[in-house]
């Protein structure tokens, strides 16, 4: 059984249409997954499934950062994109804009009523089931609209990727670009279909006897042109990188160590995201050294003993001293 996420349910029927809710009725086929915009409203999904009752718009699923409505069943065709009303399943996100940036469609600030983030992850949500239940892939099939219709015969696309025949709308907006995070979309999608494991949580575990209490709710995700890079986590005593593409986290401990990493800008400047554990080595009876093994060659201060030992590592004791040249490790 698959599951939307579903919060509230909310059909509208028009006596002018065949429909269980305000729709076309059944549809013949399911391609595709359509994302489309409000272009209006407060950012409240229930409000505009009260709206679409009665309009002559509608979609199968409307949400935003709390709730997910079923407004539409599933397998229906509303009216949402004309000629893909009856190949598609429509989600929309409520109170969102084509306008939208790539940094609002991914923003935690609710200050204006709606954390954006969050409703992108109820919109993945449903969109999984979505094509768990009907069978198309969770790829783009769209080009941004240049072709008028998706050039892929089945994925996920935009309502403007359907072009004139779809009702020649713009929305969700450029994607891939400076707007819509399509791509960054589709990998929370996939996460609900194919749960990987948590490799920041996993290290957590590892380093439970020294990296404290954990301060971040979630993860703090670095995204770089629309796209997932990596994300961290902080911990009183330390704080945790992971890298998109690699098979494991890593913790960097307090005390020194983090600050230097923090001096040299932390994945996006010299070091790189770590990729080893750090080590302890005890240069003096007082003094040991704690050294974290990145992704750089330039910034190093020792090496670190062992298979890799071309890689430099920034060390540090616990009072933010160099302790170590080259020559005294390995």
């Amino acid at each position: 059984m698959v599951d939307y996420g579903i919060t509230n349910t909310i059909f509208g029927y028009r006596p002018d249409t065949i429909g269980t809710g305000n729709s076309d009725g059944v549809r013949r086929r399911t391609d595709y997954g359509v994302v489309h915009t409000q272009e209006g409203g407060t950012g409240d999904a229930i409000a505009l499934a009260r709206y679409c009752n009665s309009a002559n718009v509608s979609y199968n699923i409307e949400v935003d950062d709390a709730h997910t409505v079923l407004n539409v069943p599933v397998t229906e065709a509303p009216w949402a994109a004309a000629a893909a009303n009856g190949i598609a399943f429509h989600l929309c996100f409520a109170g969102s804009f084509a306008a939208w940036s790539l940094a609002w469609w991914l923003s935690r600030d609710a200050s204006d009523g709606l954390d954006e983030d969050a409703m992108l992850w109820r919109g993945a949500r449903a969109m999984a089931a979505a094509s768990r239940q009907f069978g198309f892939p969770l790829e783009y099939a769209g080009d941004n609209g240049r072709s008028g219709w998706p050039v892929l015969p089945k994925g996920v696309c935009g309502h403007k990727d359907f072009g004139v025949r779809g009702g020649d709308h713009h929305d969700p907006g450029d994607i891939d670009g400076v707007g819509f995070p399509m791509t960054e979309f589709l990998r929370r999608c996939r996460t609900f279909v194919h749960p990987v494991p948590n490799l920041i949580d996993a290290e957590a575990r590892v380093a439970a006897g020294w990296i404290g209490t954990r301060i971040t709710r979630g993860e703090n995700q670095i995204i770089r042109d629309g796209r997932l890079v990596g994300a961290w986590v902080a911990f009183t005593n330390g704080h945790i990188y992971w890298r998109n593409g690699a098979n494991a986290a890593y913790a960097i401990p307090h005390g020194g160590l983090f600050e230097a990493y923090t001096a040299r800008g932390w994945e996006s400047g010299e070091c790189g995201f770590p990729i080893l554990r750090h080590q302890v080595f005890a240069w003096g009876p007082t003094r040991p050294s704690k050294a974290v093994c990145c992704s750089c060659r330039t910034v190093g201060r020792c090496r670190i003993p062992g298979p890799r030992q071309d890689r430099h590592a920034l060390c540090r004791d616990g009072l933010g001293n160099r302790v170590a040249r080259p020559s005294d490790v390995g």
